[in-house]
């Protein structure tokens, strides 16, 4: 595969089933959006983002989207960005609109998520709910997330 400089990889959620459509001369696409979550720190508060990408997967590897995943699913994502301008008529004047979206080149189960600075904990499963007699070398009270080497 020949490198390219328009090269993207998201990691989320798919917002819907796979939408099957067909070019004029039969090649199958499947659309969808990826919701991609995001969190940070202002000052002291944790903030949620989501950033949604719009996403196109074409032939065969639309095929076998459609039959693999469905709403909700984690999925990895590789390809490049493509934009669509169109017009639209508003209130009668017209305003041309620039879509982007990630022209698939490889979708994948995730099943793992990386990631950096953080360590994601269920608070639940560190306080209280030792049943098996064992011990825990962290405490949830004493243990805090170290910083990041940068």
């Amino acid at each position: 595969m020949a490198v390219r400089d328009n090269q993207i990889t998201i990691v989320g959620n798919l917002a819907r089933d796979f939408e099957e459509r067909s070019t004029p001369t039969g090649t199958v696409l499947a659309t969808n959006a990826v919701a991609v979550n995001r969190s940070y720190q202002k000052d002291g508060e944790w903030i949620e983002n989501t950033d949604w990408f719009s996403i196109t997967v074409w032939a065969q590897a639309a095929e076998n989207a459609i039959e693999s995943y469905s709403k909700g699913d984690n999925v990895i994502v590789n390809g490049s960005m493509r934009s669509r301008k169109v017009d639209k008529e508003t209130d009668g004047e017209t305003i041309p609109i620039t879509y982007w979206e990630i022209n698939v080149d490889n979708i994948g189960a995730c099943t793992t998520r990386a990631t950096v600075g953080k360590i994601e904990r269920n608070s639940k499963s560190d306080s209280g709910n030792n049943q098996t007699g064992s011990s825990s070398t962290k405490s949830s009270s004493a243990w805090t997330d170290p910083e990041p080497d940068f």
